[in-house]
């Protein structure tokens, strides 16, 4: 009776290891998902920003009577080398506007193409938008 006492125990150790082995690849795994998320997180909170104000430099260049830039592609000033623009306009068939309108889009990504580029878009008079950007 002493015997099989013993080899229950041990067979229940063994499972006890499975379990908690299996349980920690889990948690493992669980982790590791969250810190790809995180890091995606704090790459969209960078890219957002530096695509909003990108587009309202633009706009105030316009705003202020300047011609806006003429190219369509750039990078940012330190601490965001890593980060470059891209620009992109296209025609918006809309009968009821009283001047034709052009929605423009900016593309922030990373230069490494390491992260999901964040697209803002804005819609502007047609003549403002510069041929380079169609």
């Amino acid at each position: 009776m002493w015997r099989s006492r013993q080899g229950l125990l041990l067979v229940e150790a063994v499972l006890s290891a499975v379990v908690i082995a299996v349980g920690l690849t889990y948690i493992t795994r669980s982790l590791s998902s969250q810190l790809k998320a995180l890091g995606a997180v704090d790459e969209y909170a960078t890219l957002t920003p530096l695509a909003h104000a990108t587009l309202l430099e633009l706009e105030c260049e316009i705003e202020s009577g300047r011609v806006p830039r003429r190219d369509a592609t750039g990078s940012f000033d330190p601490p965001y080398t890593a980060y470059q623009w891209s620009l992109s306009a296209s025609a918006v068939e809309a009968p009821e506007a009283a001047v034709p309108i052009s929605l423009v889009g900016l593309t922030v990504s990373r230069a490494d193409g390491t992260a999901a580029p964040v697209v803002v878009h804005a819609l502007w008079p047609a003549d403002l938008v510069p041929d380079e950007w169609q």
